[in-house]
């Protein structure tokens, strides 16, 4: 449910559902690596983590017990929810090639899903790379209104109180055959509208919003300063999310919550990293990568003009002890031009 700085990509390595379960076991590696490749397509490569196939067959044994939706109703939701992550998640990925960046790599995992992008360092760049995902859910909430309408539903079925989906799909009036089609076609656009609203309310990382108030706030004031203002805006975030949570007994907004505090406190860890880094190289990031930093700084080009002025009035000295040889020959020269000239050989002669 966003994009995360591939600075943090610990997925690197592939395999099947062994290679998995030696990550796991022997290897001792980050739980972001227990995932098992699903395919490649474009040059991306989606994987599914172990805990979201886990998540996908205790949801459905649940949707078998009493008083529960029903198994039909929660493979649907649980289908539209996959693809639609999944699309977003393309759309991050195509909008970071769109500008130059790279990005080949999807995980599907219970909290939604991350593409690992790697846009230039610019603040427009990382903007539209974060754009790309919620894009493509903005783009199909009206198309799959439409759909719904085509299929003869009405305004009640198609406007309602997110907090309160139920009374909505209880407005569902499908013609005689078209159940299924219109329940799907309803889970789809539910869905896809909870996706963008999800993503674009909480300003905290790794979500949309929290990248989207990063990127602006970039362009006023620099990376730096940015980055810290959006991670201790996510830090208190995160702390009402988990709040929230506990009071509602949501584990997967817990989940997220406690995510997204993980995600902020690995931006403040680079923070203080890069602000090392850039006291060692004395370069300022904020405003992108425009080159290597220049040798002409002021004191390099005080040593510099130094070196030329120095230069000039050797020359200009060997020009003259020259002439004077030409016309007089060598016994015209005093001690301290002998000595000169002797020197200036060496020089040269060492140069």
């Amino acid at each position: 449910m966003g994009w995360e700085d591939r600075r943090y990509d610990s997925t690197g390595r592939g395999g099947g559902f062994g290679a998995v379960l030696r990550r796991m076991f022997w290897d001792g590696e980050s739980p972001m690596d227990w995932a098992i490749p699903l395919y490649r397509a474009w040059g991306i490569r989606v994987r599914l983590h172990l805990f979201f196939i886990i998540m996908i067959v205790l949801e459905l044994i649940d949707s078998i017990r009493r008083n529960q939706l029903g198994l039909p109703y929660v493979a649907i939701g649980l289908s539209s929810l996959w693809l639609l992550v999944l699309l977003h998640e393309y759309g991050h990925c195509i909008a970071c090639r769109r500008v130059g960046g790279t990005a080949d790599k999807i995980l599907m995992w219970p909290l939604g899903g991350l593409a690992y992008c790697a846009p230039p360092h610019h603040w427009k760049a990382n903007l539209i790379t974060t754009l790309g995902g919620p894009g493509v859910n903005a783009i199909l909430w009206p198309v799959l209104g439409l759909v719904l309408v085509a299929l003869g539903q009405k305004s009640d079925a198609i406007v309602f109180n997110p907090f309160d989906p139920w009374l909505a799909m209880g407005n569902l009036t499908p013609a005689p055959g078209m159940y299924w089609t219109v329940v799907t076609v309803w889970w789809f656009y539910y869905t896809n509208a909870l996706l963008f609203c999800f993503n674009m309310l909480l300003p905290m990382y790794p979500m949309d919003c929290g990248r989207v108030v990063h990127a602006l706030l970039w362009r006023k004031m620099g990376h730096r300063k940015a980055t810290s203002i959006v991670v201790n805006v996510g830090f208190v975030t995160a702390i009402l999310l988990l709040v929230v949570a506990v009071k509602t007994s949501n584990m997967q907004m817990l989940g997220i919550a406690l995510f997204g505090a993980a995600m902020c406190y690995m931006e403040r860890r680079q923070l203080a990293m890069t602000a090392d880094d850039m006291s060692t190289y004395g370069y300022n990031f904020d405003e992108g990568f425009k080159g290597l930093p220049a040798e002409d700084d002021k004191q390099q080009a005080s040593a510099r003009r130094k070196r030329e002025k120095q230069e000039q009035d050797d020359q200009q000295e060997l020009d003259r002890i020259l002439s004077k040889i030409a016309a007089s020959g060598m016994g015209s020269l005093n001690k301290a031009e002998k000595r000169w000239l002797e020197r200036a050989s060496e020089k040269r002669r060492g140069g």
